[in-house]
């Protein structure tokens, strides 16, 4: 412990900055209506090595184990992957695989990841789960969500009491059910429980202090970010967890969303900040026709049944108090008209057809009809 406490100070003396690393903790995807499914299976299992333990899954999934810990699962034609800490600990360093590299693989093939937890680990004592608790309830967190819980280590006894440092505490910013979560606990304490062992630095060494800042993402936040780490790198997740979260200074008295990032949290994060944000779409035609039929018609047919004074209202009076947005009247607009020019376009080959079929019997008739070289007077 005392070596460690050195080794901070000549840290600190020297102005290097304390050890932090950045990786994927737990990737989930997912891929709909696979048709050559046992060939997209065995692609995965060859790859990331399985020992074929097949087993039932929870929502009627059942497979088979993947990279020691993780699983490879269907339902129907569905396909799932999950990879835990676990499994990307093995994928990292017993198979060789980078985690950018993981993220290829299976975005190149076609499926959508449905969770990514980017970490990032830091020795730096500035920060804990209890300071980062403190903070907030001081007013001097900038967050996109305004959720906030913590969860306590029990003492023998049954009782929960903040520990010092925050050793074995966890502290969350945002809702488990929303699509991003960021989570603080104490990576050391964790380690020394399940394992048994102790993190260590580059050189071997141990840490006697890593936090570890967790950034989980769900659904369309995942598959964003995922795509964005393919493209720009690993380096993505600090400027993504800077872009939702942010520490500010206590002594900066301007408003929030003016006041300057605490220089601690800077120094741990970095000074980049980058926001997920999912550009807004408006959904195509064919994709409103088929959430009509799958959500609106059940609706209208017991209306009709059950409620046909109120079915007849609904159609009299559906289109008076509604109006359009202007980007969606203009994607039907070229809708339609795409649809016209293919059905002018079918018409004309069909007529082209009818044609060449008319234009081969008339051939045909004059064929046979005609003399042939025998039947001429020499």
């Amino acid at each position: 412990m005392g070596s460690a406490k050195n080794r901070n100070a000549k840290l600190a003396k020297s102005g290097k900055k304390p050890f932090s690393s950045v990786c994927l903790d737990w990737l989930a995807f997912t891929k709909h209506c696979v048709e050559n499914q046992n060939d997209v299976m065995f692609e995965i299992t060859r790859t990331f090595k399985t020992w074929r333990e097949r087993r039932q899954f929870t929502h009627g999934y059942e497979g088979i184990d993947l990279a020691v810990d993780g699983s490879l699962t269907t339902r129907g034609s569905h396909v799932r992957v999950e990879l835990n800490g676990k499994a990307m600990q093995y994928v990292r360093y017993g198979l060789g695989f980078s985690d950018e590299a993981v993220l290829q693989f299976f975005l190149s093939r076609g499926f959508e990841a449905t969770r990514l937890d980017g970490a990032v680990d830091s020795a730096d004592k500035a920060l804990n789960p209890l300071i980062a608790l403190r903070y907030w309830q001081r007013g001097n967190v900038r967050c996109e969500s305004s959720t906030v819980d913590f969860r306590l280590p029990k003492l023998p006894g049954g009782e929960q009491i903040f520990p010092k440092d925050g050793a074995g505490m966890t502290t969350y910013f945002g809702s488990r059910k929303s699509e991003r979560l960021i989570r603080f606990y104490d990576k050391r304490f964790l380690m020394l429980k399940q394992t048994g062992e102790l993190p260590t630095d580059l050189n071997g060494e141990e840490l006697d202090h890593l936090t570890r800042i967790e950034m989980q993402c769900r659904r369309a936040q995942a598959h964003l970010l995922a795509r964005q780490i393919c493209q720009y790198g690993i380096r993505v997740v600090p400027c993504a967890i800077a872009g939702y979260l942010s520490f500010l200074d206590p002594r900066d008295s301007r408003k929030r969303r003016r006041r300057n990032v605490a220089r601690w949290w800077e120094r741990i994060i970095g000074d980049v900040r980058h926001i997920l944000s999912i550009p807004h779409t408006v959904s195509s035609p064919d994709q409103a026709m088929f959430w009509i039929k799958r959500q609106v018609t059940p609706t209208l047919k017991m209306m009709r049944e059950f409620a046909p004074d109120k079915f007849k209202e609904l159609l009299e009076d559906w289109t008076v108090d509604y109006e359009a947005q202007p980007a969606r009247v203009k994607k039907w607009e070229t809708w339609a008209k795409i649809r016209a020019e293919r059905k002018a376009l079918l018409a004309e080959l069909e007529q082209i057809e009818k044609d060449d079929d008319a234009m081969w019997r008339v051939q045909k008739q004059l064929d046979a009809s005609s003399p042939t070289v025998n039947d001429l007077e020499v």
